[in-house]
């Protein structure tokens, strides 16, 4: 029998601030190292899209034998039709610069005929204007200068009516459609050359078609692993008899997230109900394996694979902050970040030198800042934004603290007890009860905030017994979600899903 091929399709390669796409890419590397080859498609448009994976693989994100595949790139590669981009003689127009990062092109008479934004890694956007200094057009171009997208605008509507996708020589490879709502009414590719074009009503089914395509492609046994839940009908239309299906969930399912007798949300009812005829299903926690096991019955498994926590060496960003706290993660209502900060407030009129740090973005950052000023905190909260390296930042805290609604499994948890730095948590599905024990961290009743304010209290006046805390969070981890454990836990799933 010839040796598996792991595919694994996400939405795209670029590490977001959850944890989805950082664990499928982790997972592909160890594959590798274990022996099995592993390939990742990808689905999302980027013009850099050679460079961006080169310096992921230099970086670390991905093992350098993980291939990645590119639906846009795989048609800009093969694409052979040349020509040259008509665009205005800029010796023509008159320059003038309103900052560093945008200028403005005049006619002689007087017209803006288009303005130019650079963005900081070196791609830029033309925007054309009609007389009426209406947007007709825009150019993107990439760091290397090279035009690889042009989006057409009906003025008078108001709408793109049409996007076209360039490869490096200025040839066009595909092209897509939108209505006056903006939604696709068409998606041509052309493969190879202007004479060989595939046309599809949305660039949907140009994926689905292109993902078939390289699967059967693939010599031997395939097991295919989907991550994200909007990609898995990607693999509905496969049905090769040695083409084995994973979906993994890395969300919970459940209508109401604490009460596993609501229901189902909708967008996971067509996989439980295995439309797609999946072989397996996988998740983080034992408490969702059973919840999803008495939806599907006995007839697909479900596994428990948690998510690997790699032990990449990081450096402090500063020194150790005593009687310090924080948060890292999205700022979102998911979160209960108010709820966190009035909780904190109690800490805070008990022990005034405590402070809680608040690493992220999202919608509802005014809020916070708001809930902070009402509460006087201005001088011991702050927002500090999203930051690249969590990890880098965690090591510096007394605890981190999260009270999150529901977690599909709570990476920040894991990554801040491999950090040595204990975690505070609310207790919810899925995640916190099966990564914090009684020796490691802290793990209160779902809406207890009191017992978040007294752990807080006692981690500022018990350093040196925090301190063994935190060395045993680290070993927790170690132990229990490392690499190396989790890797074997889905080298044994590839033994005997066929």
């Amino acid at each position: 029998m010839k040796e598996t091929t792991v595919v694994s399709i996400l939405t795209g390669t670029w590490r977001p601030k959850g944890g989805m796409t950082s664990s499928a890419l982790l997972r592909s590397s160890n594959f590798v190292e274990y022996g099995t080859a592993s390939i990742v498609f990808t689905l999302d448009y980027r013009a850099d899209q050679i460079e961006y994976v080169a310096n992921m693989r230099k970086n670390g994100s991905v093992g350098h034998g993980v291939e990645i595949r590119n639906f846009y790139e795989h048609f800009r590669a093969i694409s052979l039709k040349t020509g040259n981009v008509s665009l205005p003689d800029k010796d023509q127009l008159f320059e003038q610069i309103q900052d560093p990062n945008l200028s403005r092109f005049f006619s002689a008479n007087g017209n803006l005929v288009y303005n130019e934004r650079k963005s900081n890694d070196g791609s830029c956007k033309r925007r054309f204007f009609n007389d009426l200094r209406q947007v007709i057009r825009v150019d993107e171009f990439s760091p290397l200068g090279s035009l690889h997208r042009r989006n057409l605008r009906n003025a008078d509507r108001g709408k793109f009516t049409q996007t076209t996708y360039l490869n490096r020589l200025g040839g066009a490879y595909a092209l897509s459609w939108l209505n006056d709502k903006e939604d696709e009414t068409g998606f041509f590719v052309y493969n190879g050359d202007s004479t060989n074009v595939m046309y599809y009503k949305r660039t949907r089914e140009a994926q689905i078609a292109w993902v078939r395509d390289q699967i059967e492609q693939i010599d031997g046994p395939v097991v295919v692993i989907v991550d994200n839940t909007e990609m898995m009908d990607i693999v509905n239309s496969i049905s090769r008899p040695d083409v084995k299906k994973v979906a993994v969930f890395h969300e919970n399912h459940l209508l109401e997230p604490n009460d596993p007798s609501s229901g189902l949300r909708d967008i996971y009812k067509s996989v439980l109900n295995n439309d797609g005829g999946w072989d397996r299903l996988v998740c983080s926690t034992q408490r969702q394996a059973e919840h999803l096991q008495a939806v599907v019955g006995d007839g697909v498994e479900v596994d428990v694979i948690p998510q690997a926590i790699d032990d990449l060496p990081r450096s402090p960003v500063g020194s150790k902050l005593e009687s310090s706290f924080a948060f890292f993660g999205r700022l979102v209502d998911l979160k209960r970040l108010p709820e966190i900060i009035t909780a904190f407030s109690k800490v805070q009129a008990l022990r005034p030198e405590a402070r809680l740090d608040v690493f992220g973005d999202g919608p509802a950052r005014e809020q916070l800042v708001q809930i902070i000023r009402d509460l006087k905190l201005e001088q011991s909260v702050s927002l500090k934004g999203a930051v690249s390296d969590v990890r880098s930042h965690m090591v510096r805290y007394s605890a981190t603290v999260l009270c999150s609604k529901h977690e599909g499994f709570g990476l920040v948890i894991g990554e801040s007890m491999i950090s040595s730095t204990p975690v505070i948590a609310a207790d919810c599905n899925y995640g916190p009860s099966e990564i914090i024990t009684h020796e490691s961290g802290f793990l209160v009743d779902h809406d207890d905030f009191e017992a978040i304010v007294t752990a807080m209290i006692w981690c500022i006046d018990n350093p040196s017994d925090l301190k063994r805390m935190g060395d045993r969070a680290r070993t927790r981890i170690l132990e229990k979600f490392s690499r190396n454990f989790v890797s074997e836990s889905w080298l044994k799933l590839l033994e005997n899903i066929f």
